[in-house]
Formats: structure tokens, C-alpha cells, sequence
């Protein structure tokens, strides 16, 4: 009798509970759990199967509730993981924190969808958002700490462009991520992981679009290379061999001219060597040997700008030389050149523009910031 009427109460007061679950006060409201022995907070149950939880979560979601409804997704993925809609979940997650601007959480998300489950019907859409997400962040969207935009995201964006060529090199976004990922190192000063990046295209795509923008892109890194170093005569003959490597290789290429400016700037640059050399000797009155170098300048490099400086000094030297009383050697002395100005690679390298990278026809439709 004692055990029927403790097992009446008890039902009553499930029942009670049960109630309370059902009024407005719901978010409050506990059950006592005989299978856990414990008790368990309403807000932490989750519907009986997987499909009706995913359902209460998406009519939050499409209510535009996206506190409540990120906390249903992740039921979900808790109590179902091994479920089809576990990855629908960790999908609409993302897509909440994309909407909320939070770059850093929204590509952990796309991030986790395609490690936990590759064979989803959403992995394709997973690694759209990520490329999409780190193309906004190579255009300076911040990561947000505290709720706030402080952290610069770029090398984030380099992870994911990896992330992407790691878990899916032959998908839509491949090729452009592995683009894109040289891009991104170039944008550090990383040139040796650069390099390495672009010519990846070339190895692994080399039927791609972007196999001659890699070969040109390769050039470009060794010059950039020569110009952070002090001293950069064999770099700066490594980027010409390149530049017009890629001219040989891709002679139909839309680069040829930005390649033809880049060559042009090279041998002003390798004139230019020479010719400090010259004014050197020229100002300590060695004339001699400042006319041999003049000499090498206006043959060796006859279409820079030093050249023409060059072939000046010669016809001044040689002047001095016929009449050293007529010419003086105070006149010669002030006839010395200042170097003329040189064109910076920004100038004549025109490359292309980061971040407008063109996709591939078969490419599917942005989403960024989209709602499913």
C-alpha cells in the first residue's frame, strides 16, 4: 500500500512538472529524471527524435530567434550526432553566427561541419561559406572579442584557404583556395610559403585558369623577394628568368604587357647597379674607370633611363680627356648625373586586384551572410 500510494505521488507529481514545462514559466521549469536519478532542466530536453528537434530549432531560426534557436541546433548535435540533421544543425549554426557578423566562430563552424561530417549533403555548401568567409576577411572584416571587431583576420583567412585545399582540393573551390592561400602569404611578407602556394596551383591544377597567374604570381614573389634584401643582384636576375619564363609559357596570356613592365623595371634596376658604381668612381675623380662602367650601362641596359644618364657622362669624360684645360675639371665634377627616378613595382606591376579573384563558371552562388 505505502509503495502504490509513493508511486501515485510521485506520478502526480510528474505530472505537475509536466505541467509547468507547458505554461509561460517553461524556462524555469525542472523534471526529476528516474534514469539519471538527477534532475534535469526542460530547456536541456530534447524532442524524441532528431528530425522534430531540428524542426523546433528551425522555426526559431526562421522566426529570427538566432540566441534560441543556436541553443536547439546544438541539441541536436548533442543527442543526435550521429544524425543526418546533426549536420543540418552545425549548418544553420554557422549560418547564425555568420548573421551575427562573427567571422571567427562562423568559419569554426563551416570548419567542424566538414571534419565531423564529410559525406554530408551540406559539405559543398560548408566550404563555400569558408571560402566566402575568408575572402571577407582579406578585405579587413575583423574577428570579434567581447562582441566587439578588434581582431584582424587575416591570417585566419589563411587557415581556412588551407582548410579547404586540405579537405577539399578537386571541389568548385579548390584551385582558387590555393590561390587565394598564396595571395594571402604574399599579403604577410611570406614569400617563401608564397611561392611555394602558387606554384601548388601549378602542380596541381595545370590545366586551371589560374596556372598562369601562379607562373606570373612566382615572379612577382622573387622580385619582392630582391627588393626586401640589400643586396638583390641575383634575385633580381632569378625574377627576370621568370618573368620571361612565364612569357615563353603562356605567350597568349592577358599578362604579357604587366610581365613586360615588370622586365622593364628589372634591367632599370640592374642598370641602376651599375651605375652607382660609375658615379662612384666619377666622384673621386677616377674617370677612367667611371667611364668603363658608364660604358657598361649604355651597352649592356641601351633602353633605361641610366643609359641615357649614362651616354651624357661618356661624351662629358671623353670632352675633359681632349681638353683637360677647357673643360676643368670643377665643370666635369658638377657635371655629375643624380640618379633619375625609378618607377616602384607598384607603379609598373599592375597584377591584379586582391580579393576580386573570378570564380570558376560551375562555381555555386555566394551565400555569405545568406539564410537557408
Amino acid at each position: 500500500m505505502f509503495l502504490f500510494k509513493k508511486s501515485v505521488s510521485w506520478g502526480i507529481f510528474a505530472a505537475l512538472a509536466w505541467c509547468l514545462c507547458l505554461s509561460p514559466s517553461a524556462e524555469a521549469a525542472w523534471l526529476w529524471s528516474p534514469e539519471s536519478n538527477d534532475w534535469t532542466n526542460v530547456k536541456d530536453i530534447a524532442r524524441d527524435t532528431p528530425e522534430e528537434q531540428f524542426s523546433v530549432a528551425k522555426g526559431y531560426f526562421d522566426n529570427q530567434d538566432m540566441g534560441r534557436a543556436e541553443a536547439e541546433f546544438e541539441k541536436v548535435i548533442r543527442v543526435y550526432p550521429n544524425s543526418k540533421w546533426a549536420a543540418e544543425a552545425q549548418f544553420h549554426i554557422g549560418l547564425i553566427e555568420e548573421s551575427k557578423g562573427d567571422v571567427s566562430k562562423a568559419a569554426a563552424a563551416f570548419k567542424a561541419l566538414v571534419d565531423k561530417y564529410p559525406y554530408s549533403e551540406r559539405l559543398n555548401d560548408a566550404v563555400e561559406h569558408e571560402y566566402e568567409l575568408a575572402e571577407a576577411m582579406m578585405g579587413g572584416k575583423k574577428s570579434k572579442f567581447l562582441g566587439m571587431e578588434i581582431m584582424p583576420a587575416q591570417d585566419l583567412a589563411a587557415d581556412l584557404y588551407r582548410h579547404i585545399v586540405r579537405t577539399a582540393p578537386y571541389g568548385p573551390y579548390g584551385v582558387l583556395a590555393q590561390y587565394r592561400l598564396g595571395d594571402a602569404e604574399m599579403a604577410f611578407g611570406n614569400f617563401d610559403e608564397a611561392r611555394r602556394a602558387y606554384q601548388a596551383v601549378i602542380d596541381e591544377y595545370p590545366n586551371s585558369e589560374y596556372a598562369p597567374k601562379a607562373k606570373y604570381k612566382i615572379a612577382q614573389v622573387t622580385y619582392d623577394t630582391a627588393l626586401s634584401e640589400q643586396y638583390h643582384g641575383e634575385r633580381t636576375e632569378e625574377a627576370l628568368q621568370k618573368f620571361e619564363g612565364f612569357k615563353r609559357a603562356y605567350p597568349e596570356s592577358a599578362m604579357q604587357f604587366e610581365a613586360d613592365d615588370a622586365i622593364k623595371e628589372l634591367r632599370e634596376k640592374q642598370a641602376q647597379s651599375v651605375y652607382d658604381v660609375a658615379v662612384f668612381y666619377d666622384k673621386i675623380e677616377k674617370y677612367k674607370s667611371a667611364r668603363m662602367y658608364y660604358a657598361q650601362v649604355a651597352q649592356g641596359f641601351p633602353e633605361t633611363m641610366f643609359a641615357r644618364e649614362a651616354r651624357k657622362r661618356i661624351e662629358a669624360i671623353d670632352a675633359f680627356d681632349a681638353d683637360p684645360e677647357a673643360a676643368g675639371r670643377d665643370k666635369i665634377l658638377g657635371l655629375i648625373p643624380t640618379k633619375p627616378p625609378v618607377r616602384t613595382s607598384k607603379e609598373i606591376i599592375k597584377g591584379e586586384e586582391e580579393g576580386k579573384v573570378k570564380k570558376p563558371a560551375d562555381a555555386p552562388k555566394p551565400k555569405f551572410l545568406g539564410i537557408f
